[in-house]
């Protein structure tokens, strides 16, 4: 949650630094995506969602990444 924070934040100068380090070291693909974290968080927060949604703009980071390479 506290990476997600980070990264929907548009402040934030460092976002696909970040991605890069989610989606490579951190293993974000390795969520089943299940839901018993966001049924059983006490804060009634909705990780599952949030991990949905860092899954999805990190699929755009490559896609973005990809097409960035492609035109050098």
């Amino acid at each position: 949650m506290q990476a997600y924070r980070w990264v929907i934040d548009s402040r934030d100068e460092f976002t696909d630094e970040r991605l890069e380090k989610l989606g490579g070291d951190m293993k974000l693909g390795e969520c089943y995506q299940i839901g018993i974290c966001s049924l059983t968080c006490p804060k009634g927060l909705d990780p599952r969602r949030a991990l949905e949604h860092l899954k999805s703009l990190y699929e755009e980071y490559k896609v973005r990444k990809e097409s960035e390479l492609l035109t050098i």
